[in-house]
């Protein structure tokens, strides 16, 4: 009788410690779920705000505006991976590009939504 006692308390505590991780494996998925529903929040708001600007403060067409924010957040999602000073000559490219182009702030949005979809796309990566 006492055998079958002292394993019931084996088994009795080895399910509490299995449920234990299991409701610690629950809340580290809602909070990550609930992060990355932040992240992307961020970044569609980026994309937003770039397009409202560039359509309304730049003068620039919807359809160019509304590609190139596609544009750039495919080139972030294809270059998350490469050291940090690629992301800066990238940054810095486009700005100049922007300064070269006449539009220095359509520029230095593009370049603030690229950054913004890095930072994003490692962060979400990265948890």
């Amino acid at each position: 009788m006492n055998q079958n006692t002292g394993k019931d308390e084996i088994k009795e505590f080895m399910t509490g410690a299995e449920n234990k991780r299991k409701r610690q494996n629950r809340k580290k998925r809602r909070r990550s779920s609930e992060q990355y529903t932040v992240a992307v929040a961020g970044l569609i708001l980026m994309a937003v705000i770039f397009v409202v600007v560039g359509i309304f403060a730049c003068g620039v067409s919807v359809v160019p505006v509304c590609i190139l924010a596609l544009l750039e957040v495919i080139l972030a999602r294809c270059f998350y991976d490469l050291p940090i000073f690629v992301h800066l000559l990238i940054v810095a490219a486009q700005i100049i590009a922007g300064v070269i182009g006449g539009g220095a702030l359509f520029g230095l949005m593009a370049a603030l939504l690229y950054f913004v979809a890095v930072i994003v796309r490692c962060y979400i990566y990265r948890t």
